[in-house]
């Protein structure tokens, strides 16, 4: 089974790593990473900023920032997704600098092969992709 991780472009939250911070470590580019040996500083800290005057809209995965909520982690875990490595995250709402629970930084190791959209049963979701089993 293969998933889509995305969001559905109504974001209004802007997750912005601290610069500098592990800019050595391209996470979710398949490759594994071990803290000791590649220097990772931890936790990963974040800050988080919203469109002014709008109610924060939040998402599972922050793809740009490759941030996904801890429930989300132990849902696809619960599916059999078994290539998720996560560490450490402080998120800090950029106004008050108060710390945003529940989020972990995510690296995808591996990669999975092509689908045949063809060959496969696949369905339309909201977002006008495709989901292929």
């Amino acid at each position: 089974m293969y998933y889509l991780l995305g969001t559905d472009g109504r974001d209004n939250i802007h997750m912005r790593k601290e610069r500098g911070l592990n800019s050595h470590i391209a996470l979710a580019s398949g490759q594994a990473w071990d803290v000791t040996k590649d220097e990772i500083d931890l936790p990963y800290r974040y800050t988080m900023s919203v469109v002014e005057g709008q109610t924060p809209r939040y998402y599972g995965w922050y793809p740009g920032s490759n941030l996904m909520q801890e429930k989300m982690v132990e849902v696809l875990r619960g599916v059999g997704v078994d290539n998720l490595v996560t560490f450490p995250t402080e998120v800090r709402l950029e106004e008050t600098e108060e710390l945003v629970p529940g989020y972990v930084a995510l690296n995808i190791v591996g990669r999975v092969a092509c689908a045949n959209v063809v060959e496969s049963q696949s369905e339309p979701l909201p977002m006008s992709a495709i989901f292929i089993s």
